[in-house]
């Protein structure tokens, strides 16, 4: 049963996401303030686009927000509203894999951000996102809908380290591997070729009995 929302906890929600790096539209918003509630209440929370909107709208007024840099509809934290942190090297969270909850958008935006901060080339973080896009897809599209936990860290070798794990729905393997989803070795997910080009190391292993997919891969930052 979906909870309704006070102005107060609205507002500290779209606070805590636009400083956690997010960028995206009212839309997008709303659905990160649906997955917050669940995530942090076990119910989607209601929200209402024009509150959300003026909200952050007013976010821009007062220099907390501004638009996005490729989209005059989307939102992001303001540069000088960003604390600068020496402990700000590893990210982890989870969202959902229902397409509802624009987790592709979250995750790209939040990752950006991560890499953006930690002074990462732009040429790194056009491959990283690519890959982990890549990624997130797959897990949207080949998992069950429910969480998808998503961590990386960047460690004294200024290398990327990254973790996605999500639980898979059930399929024929057979099938799947004759369509050439898979491949019949390795159990590879569509994409692998796009992410072991772009990444230098990765793993990705199918656990049966938990029916989980766990991702694994690195990134040499140059």
């Amino acid at each position: 049963m979906p909870l309704e929302i006070t102005d107060i906890l609205l507002e500290k929600l779209l606070t805590d996401i636009l400083a956690d790096g997010l960028t995206g539209t009212v839309k997008d918003y709303c659905a990160w303030i649906s997955l917050e509630g669940i995530l942090k209440y076990s119910e989607e929370l209601i929200v209402d686009e024009a509150k959300v909107k003026l909200i952050l709208d007013g976010f821009k007024e007062k220099g907390y927000a501004v638009e996005g840099k490729f989209d005059k509809a989307e939102y992001c934290i303001a540069s000088n509203a960003i604390p600068r942190r020496t402990d700000f090297l590893s990210d982890s969270y989870s969202v959902y894999g229902e397409a509802k909850f624009s987790p592709i958008q979250y995750v790209r935006s939040r990752q950006e951000h991560f890499l953006e901060y930690n002074y990462v080339s732009e040429d790194d973080i056009m491959d990283i996102s690519i890959a982990t896009i890549e990624a997130i897809e797959n897990a949207v599209k080949y998992g069950d809908g429910n969480v998808v936990h998503i961590d990386y860290l960047i460690d004294s070798s200024r290398t990327l380290k990254l973790n996605i794990i999500n639980n898979i729905k059930e399929f024929d393997l057979t099938n799947e591997i004759e369509r050439g989803k898979y491949s019949s070795n390795t159990t590879l997910m569509r994409g692998i070729m796009v992410m072991q080009k772009l990444f230098n190391h990765l793993e990705l292993q199918i656990i049966d009995d938990k029916k989980q997919a766990h991702l694994y891969a690195e990134k040499k930052l140059t």
